[in-house]
């Protein structure tokens, strides 16, 4: 009998639990063990929660593909003409070809599931660590569903045709029964962001001002960070600008000036909730650093001799977007493979210590400028020109351009153009243009044409393997 997704997860949680950490990544899932009946010291259930963490950096999470592939599918990055045939589909918006976390998100989900279950009853664990258990599992919880909605769904003001399903939410450990909890429904749109919003909470009410392990390890700075973006999703504009002045006081990491902007990936200087990854942890040949440059055996950048495939190219008129002392373009090197011209990210260089060996950024201080940024100008109160010109104009003068002071839609013009440039290679750009429901337009015809908002390849597939398990699940439109 086929099994959902759901019921499958859980088990391997509870076996894995019961050894060391590394035992994570192991896809086996063999042996159902009913979940009241495990997991009863706070090691094991930590080692839970390291096992989300780790869920995180899954290959097609954020250790590689939800990086690449969102910029991919807007209109930032393509696939270079001489490539190794990864995410071509996604350059042009194919059928399918899309943002594929389903399977890893819900794992990041069962876990802080268990970890939200389990920690209250752990007798020998202080109460400063479950605290710190709890406001992890919350955030981590938040996190993959936020991720889900944002894949799998359209935002509640830019809906088509009123189609407003977006994720089953499940908040619950398996019980060790088959029932319709196994299979469940999706929720809509504003159930699962009020379910997001909720968790964010939790997580800052249990972490209170904690900060340990910041930036790698969630804090109250993350929690008020996504919580900062979750808003801006939902245009609860005041909310955002609040939530994110919350981010930067307890981060306490200002903006990289123009001098040190590197600094941002080699040093985490910008990080307020960043995933480390080790020299043991590194993926090699399934890293972004492969995907984005070729490395020679010194180290340095560049075609000849170089390990790597350096596939994925900002397109031409990406390029064209900076401005004459942008230091961000310092950060993009020029090479010429196969005869093409491409635009090379130095963001992922192994900057870690090895080939692969970058960490992946999430949430950083300039998302939060540029959150306010926007939230002011959309909000269009009395004043809010200026501020949101003042947190747009902190960015740009911290990347060697001079202030500027458009308004009106010019003003949402120059701000998305900052946020387009400044994270350029990290996926943001795709995840901006849906939530505000424009075009997406592409360059040549090779190369993708333009894909309209109301087209159905704009939300990812419900996978084909989830559907045919679960009898409850409704396939997204188009599909």
């Amino acid at each position: 009998m086929k099994k959902s997704i759901f019921l499958f997860i859980i088990i391997a949680i509870i076996v894995a639990s019961l050894s060391s950490c590394e035992d994570f990544l192991d896809p086996e899932m063999k042996t159902a063990i009913p979940e009241e009946d495990a997991l009863k010291s706070f090691t094991e259930v930590n080692n839970v929660l390291m096992g989300a963490y780790n869920g995180l950096l899954s290959t097609e999470y954020y250790g590689r593909g939800f990086i690449v592939v969102p910029d991919l599918l807007a209109d930032n990055t393509k696939i270079t003409t001489a490539n190794s045939n990864r995410y071509v589909g996604e350059q042009t918006n194919q059928d399918g070809a899309h943002i594929a976390i389903w399977a890893l998100a819900y794992d990041v989900i069962a876990k802080a599931n268990v970890v939200i279950s389990k920690i209250p009853g752990l007798t020998e664990a202080t109460a400063s660590q479950k605290a710190s258990a709890k406001g992890q599992a919350f955030f981590l919880r938040a996190l993959a569903y936020h991720d889900l909605a944002r894949s799998y769904a359209r935002e509640k003001d830019v809906l088509v045709n009123n189609f407003d399903l977006c994720v089953p939410l499940v908040l619950k450990p398996f019980s060790g029964r088959v029932d319709n909890e196994t299979f469940p429904v999706r929720n809509t749109v504003t159930e699962v962001y009020a379910q997001i919003n909720r968790d964010l909470d939790s997580s800052a009410v249990a972490f209170k001002k904690e900060m340990t392990g910041f930036p790698n390890q969630a804090t109250t700075a993350a929690a008020w960070a996504l919580k900062a973006r979750v808003n801006l999703y939902e245009r609860n504009y005041s909310v955002a600008i609040a939530c994110a002045d919350s981010a930067l006081k307890y981060a306490n990491k200002p903006l990289v000036t123009a001098a040190n902007y590197s600094t941002i990936f080699s040093r985490d200087m910008e990080s307020i909730f960043s995933l480390r990854v080790t020299t043991t942890e590194t993926k090699g040949f399934d890293s972004p650093q492969s995907l984005h440059v070729r490395t020679r055996p010194d180290g340095t950048i560049g075609m000849s001799n170089g390990s790597g495939y350096g596939d994925i190219t900002a397109r031409t008129d990406t390029w064209n977007q900076f401005e004459t002392g942008d230091v961000r373009k310092a950060l993009i090197q020029t090479e010429t493979k196969s005869g093409q011209i491409v635009f090379w990210s130095l963001k992922y260089i192994g900057y870690g210590g090895s080939f692969g060996c970058d960490n992946s950024i999430i949430l950083r201080t300039s998302e939060m400028y540029l959150i306010k940024a926007e939230a002011y100008a959309m909000r269009n109160q009395a004043g809010d020109e200026t501020l949101a010109q003042g947190a747009m104009n902190a960015i740009r003068t911290n990347r060697g351009l001079t202030a500027i002071t458009p308004t009106g839609p010019a003003l949402m013009n120059a701000i998305a153009k900052e946020n387009r440039l400044e994270f350029l290679y990290e996926g943001h750009r795709f995840f901006d243009m849906k939530r505000r429901g424009i075009d997406i337009t592409k360059g040549l015809p090779s190369e993708g044409t333009t894909l309209p908002y109301s087209d159905y390849r704009v939300v990812a597939r419900i996978p084909i393997s989830e559907m045919s398990a679960n009898p409850n699940i409704i396939q997204n439109p188009g599909y």
